[in-house]
């Protein structure tokens, strides 16, 4: 079984303040139930940042092996479809996608904020929708000058996005959309939830165990600026290590093999169903302290 820790969902749900009592419970059901996962090897982490994450929850530390992180997997896309060779056209083109969810993806409004300091021609291609659309949309016109051009573009259906990752020459994000640009050649920025800042500290080649920044301290426009000014060749350079990281890491062959490795016993056919009880009890619990409310 693949269980999957977000860094953040353990933080701010499972701690929450809501029926303390209740909560108090949860949590401890939820660790025993995990301590025994992890203690008989039956539990993948998609990254060292939610091994992390979840030793932090469990309050205590165990062994875990470089073999019990399996990353999630992306199917890969043809050369001949997705590399193009960055060129020096009259503007240098950023893609980031994001839902409008703030402050999660907050860093959207510090990319704008440095960007707009810049005295270079960029065109930033925004694609987000949601709760904060309107926010998003005030940021937009705020910061638009007259080397930063910004397209704001809504809900895009998968298929599209595609021509919006090839079309680019750098993209900007988290999660899985790092992978997908990753997995078209293009040079990635990982940068850090949470914040109205633009954080980061590498591209994801440099280090593609993780699609988030974590460090506090930032280089995120010093990054944009190196790539700007590289040259057409070490550009390339650039793009075909972006795609070597994803390959080697989020293979699904290596994903379905190591998955394939586990023989199913009366253990882990169970024990993943009652954690998954717990978090259905926890969803239970934080609805009714929204209606208390």
């Amino acid at each position: 079984y693949l269980y999957i820790v977000h860094p953040y969902a353990l933080k701010f749900v499972m701690q929450s303040k809501k029926l303390p009592i209740l909560n108090a419970y949860l949590k401890k059901a939820t660790i025993n139930v995990l301590s025994e996962l992890i203690r008989t090897g039956h539990i993948y982490f998609m990254d060292s940042m939610c091994l992390e994450e979840c030793k932090r929850f469990c309050g205590f530390e165990f062994k875990c092996n470089s073999g019990r992180i399996l990353h999630l997997p992306l199917d890969k896309h043809s050369p001949d479809e997705t590399y193009n060779v960055v060129t020096n056209k009259e503007y240098f083109q950023i893609l980031t996608i994001s839902r409008a969810e703030y402050p999660f993806k907050g860093y959207v409004k510090g990319l704008m904020e440095e960007l707009s300091k810049l005295h270079r021609k960029i065109f930033l291609q925004i694609i987000s929708y949601g709760d904060g659309a309107n926010d998003l949309k005030n940021w937009v016109e705020g910061y638009r000058t007259d080397f930063l051009s910004i397209d704001l573009k809504g809900e895009t259906s998968y298929e599209e996005l595609g021509y919006y990752y090839k079309k680019c020459d750098l993209y900007v994000g988290m999660g899985t959309t790092i992978l997908e640009a990753a997995s078209r050649y293009k040079v990635c920025i990982p940068v850090k939830p949470y914040t109205y800042e633009l954080k980061a500290k590498h591209y994801f080649h440099e280090n593609p165990e993780v699609c988030a920044e974590l460090a506090e301290e930032s280089d995120g426009i010093d990054l944009i600026c190196k790539f700007y000014d590289l040259d057409v060749k070490t550009r390339t350079e650039y793009q075909l290590s972006s795609y070597a990281a994803y390959e080697r890491l989020y293979s699904m062959d290596v994903f379905l093999s190591a998955i394939s490795e586990k023989e199913i016993d009366k253990f882990n056919y169970f024990m993943p169903r009652l954690l998954g009880v717990l978090f259905d009890v926890r969803r239970i619990k934080n609805k009714a302290a929204r209606c208390f409310k």
